[in-house]
């Protein structure tokens, strides 16, 4: 059961994030190399930003270390229970994140 309601939440956050990038003129993206992966990323002009989804106690975040490393994001995010719960997250206009 945990891991359905986490492609739930994820499916929330990216639902969001597609519906608002039309009308706020940002690019949303999901990257993988590997095993890492980080479940979105935004684009606007130059920046860039990382979006982890955890809905989990564990919190593997090594595509997000990947992710840093590689591309030198602008901000990275993780949306959890603690950290910056999803229903803040979906209260918000994603533009606020950059």
């Amino acid at each position: 059961m945990p891991q359905e309601w986490g492609r739930v939440v994820e499916s929330a956050v990216g639902s969001h994030l597609v519906n608002q990038a039309i009308s706020n003129d940002f690019k949303v993206y999901y990257w993988r190399d590997r095993s890492n992966e980080v479940d979105f990323v935004l684009e606007r002009g130059e920046e860039t930003i990382a979006i982890e989804v955890k809905s989990s106690f564990l919190k593997n975040i090594t595509g997000m270390e990947a992710f840093k490393k590689r591309f030198n994001p602008t901000k990275t995010y993780l949306v959890d229970n603690k950290t910056f719960p999803c229903v803040e997250f979906l209260k918000l206009n994603p533009v606020e994140l950059f």
